[in-house]
């Protein structure tokens, strides 16, 4: 049985701007959807290829490219808000 992917509504974004200050780039990496946080764990923490992690995470690169996108978008927002409320203390 296939695993089913949430959707980017589905994780946790961090409420108010203390949660997202006190949170580590790992830690926020934590906040991300399963499939989003693993690959980006695979790719930037293990040096991994995309066509490797694919095949870690035995899904299709095409499956693992929408992740690791998604993953980078949504990890920069949560740094961008992290850091505008740094910024503004």
């Amino acid at each position: 049985m296939k695993n089913t992917y949430p959707l980017e509504a589905d994780f946790d974004v961090p409420e108010t701007e203390e949660e997202v200050t006190a949170a580590s780039h790992k830690e926020l990496i934590e906040m991300l959807p399963e499939r989003q946080k693993e690959v980006l764990l695979l790719v930037f923490y293990h040096n991994l290829t995309l066509e490797k992690s694919a095949e870690i995470m035995e899904t299709s690169i095409g499956s693992v490219r929408k992740h690791y996108d998604r993953g980078k978008r949504n990890l920069k927002e949560l740094i961008l808000k992290k850091t505008l409320h740094e910024n503004n203390k």
